[in-house]
Order: C-alpha cells, then sequence, then structure tokens
C-alpha cells in the first residue's frame, strides 16, 4: 500500500522536513497552552524558516492529516511534512499544512 500526497502546488513559504516519526503526542480539548493538536517530532526536526526545529502539530480539523501521522508512525514509513510559518499554535511551534508518506524500497 503506498500512501502519497503530492506537492506540486508547494511554494517556497511551505519547505518539506523528511524524517521517521520518533514522538506522538495527542492534546485534548481542555489541553490549555495548545488545545486540540497532534504534535510531532521526526528525525533530524523541523528546518522552516523561524518555526520551532523540534515539534510541529496538526490541528485536530484535519483529521485526515492525523490518520497518515499514525499509519506513518505504525508503518515506521519516512514522511515529508510541510509546515505553515503563519500559523503557530504556541509560541514558534507551526502547523503542518501537508504530510505525504511513501514506502522506503
Amino acid at each position: 500500500m503506498v500512501l502519497v500526497a503530492g506537492c506540486g502546488l508547494c511554494t517556497e513559504a511551505f519547505a518539506a522536513n523528511h524524517g521517521r516519526i520518533t514522538a506522538i503526542a495527542f492534546a485534548g480539548a481542555a489541553f490549555g497552552p495548545h488545545p486540540d493538536v497532534v504534535q510531532i517530532k521526526i528525525e533530524g526536526g523541523f528546518s522552516q524558516g523561524t518555526c520551532d526545529a523540534t515539534i510541529a502539530a496538526v490541528r485536530k480539523r484535519d483529521g485526515h492529516l492525523i490518520s497518515l501521522l499514525l499509519a506513518a508512525q505504525l508503518a515506521g514509513l519516512v514522511i515529508d511534512v510541510y509546515l505553515d510559518e503563519s500559523d503557530r499554535y504556541y509560541a514558534d511551534r507551526c502547523v503542518i499544512s501537508l504530510v505525504s508518506a511513501e514506502p522506503q524500497t
């Protein structure tokens, strides 16, 4: 099974970050600092402008991205993550706007 989302429309504002998920955390609606997000860390961290280099998150409303993150983590897939520098959910932590994954051969 291949899980791929192309990024032919991505611009320089959305840089790719590449690696396996090393940590994942789910914040509920009552979690004060940043509710309703799923945070991840990836191998090598993130490199996107002024975004935090360690942690990024998907908002709960983007459930399809969360599903792909979970599948990728369970399967040990390498993912590409695109951060939106204009959308921050906590301090300098940016929101993930696109995730793609594919099996390594």
